[in-house]
């Protein structure tokens, strides 16, 4: 597991009566229980819809965990509304030389959509990036996911390219599309 030498994100993160709190690998010393929470946010019979447009499922029965201990530079945080664990979100591909991040492997549990919770969660890590100097922000949906690339848009993300590179799907070897990539200037 990676987490960013160099920038010493927190580990709670308030976002308007919604908590995010920063996730580690249980077998790197992360909170087993908040691990498994999160994990669990999403029913098994929802796994498919819900992760429909991910190329790989980072959560439910036990990935949350596998993906947190993949060894790439991440740092992830869990959704919290008070006790109950609504989905994840990460910050990845950072360049510190040119102040940018990404911002995806975003999902919420199926009871939190339409809430205003991805809103929230947006703009408290872009009020944590830019204390920390960062200018700009991307992210990616795939071009056929039109809730994520509305909800983009709706925080104020401008389209920026689509990459050419295919998105395969582990979970459905047909399936082939691309990616939409945004920015959010800070």
């Amino acid at each position: 597991m990676f987490d960013s030498p160099s920038i010493d994100f927190p580990d709670r993160i308030s976002a308007e009566g919604l908590e995010l709190r920063r996730l580690r690998a249980p077998a790197h010393g992360g909170d087993a229980t908040d691990v498994e929470a999160i994990d669990n946010a999403v029913a098994p019979e929802s796994i498919r819809e819900t992760f429909y447009y991910f190329t790989s499922i980072p959560a439910g029965d036990g990935r949350l965990a596998e993906f947190l201990a993949e060894a790439v530079p991440r740092v992830t945080y869990g959704v919290w509304n008070g006790v109950d664990p609504l989905g994840s979100t990460s910050l990845y591909n950072w360049d510190l030389a040119a102040r940018t991040c990404m911002i995806g492997y975003t999902w919420l549990s199926p009871a939190a959509r339409g809430t205003g919770a991805n809103a929230k969660v947006k703009a408290a890590l872009f009020a944590t990036l830019t204390q920390h100097g960062f200018t700009a922000v991307r992210l990616r949906a795939d071009v056929d996911n039109t809730r994520s690339r509305a909800a983009m848009r709706k925080i104020g993300a401008r389209e920026a390219e689509i990459d050419p590179a295919p998105r395969l799907y582990e979970w459905d070897p047909e399936r082939c599309s691309r990616s939409q990539y945004f920015v959010v200037e800070l």
